[in-house]
């Protein structure tokens, strides 16, 4: 019911298993198995460098581009190892209001609309690595660094020979 997500944020645990709720970040993290987690942090480590150009997309989205009105902050874009057929997730911050939570604050009249605002508006990016438009996104961006690296060096060799050519003509 309602009361739910009330009581599991104060009782976190009962007989030594923790409680996570599935509409904030922080679940991946729950993993026993020793193998799972080696495998999930070279996952992560490869997809390193996209989550974070990602991130900075959305982030320039949010603050000078099509979703400058939403009030939306994307705290972070990380792998996640709980999605299965899911291509992406937005999820609530590990300390952000859940969406039902944030629906039951919004019915709500009184309280800090401020801290509420600041809560909702948190939001992490969970993102499956094995889902085919994950994986082509990825490979896409591999690309387009790759292409974009080829490019600064070939600038930086062209600028390195004119470097030396005017050395020589001096």
């Amino acid at each position: 019911g309602n009361n739910d997500e009330h009581v599991i944020q104060r009782a976190n645990e009962f007989e030594g298993k923790q409680f996570a709720s599935v509409q904030k970040a922080g679940i991946d993290d729950l993993e026993d198995d020793e193998d799972a987690q080696k495998k999930f942090k070279a996952v992560e480590k490869q997809y390193k460098k996209f989550t974070e150009w990602t991130k900075t997309i959305l982030d320039e989205q949010c603050t000078d581009g099509d979703m400058v009105g939403s009030g939306i902050k994307v705290d972070s874009v990380k792998i996640s190892n709980r999605l299965v057929s899911s291509p992406m997730v937005v999820v609530a911050s590990q300390f952000g209001y859940s969406p039902k939570m944030e629906a039951m604050m919004s019915q709500q009249t009184g309280g800090n609309m401020d801290i509420m605002k600041m809560m909702s508006e948190r939001k992490v990016i969970e993102i499956n690595p094995y889902h085919p438009i994950v994986d082509k996104l990825f490979k896409m961006y591999k690309k387009i660094s790759e292409d974009e690296t080829s490019t600064e060096k070939e600038e930086s060799s062209v600028k390195s020979s004119e470097n030396k050519k005017q050395a020589k003509t001096t």
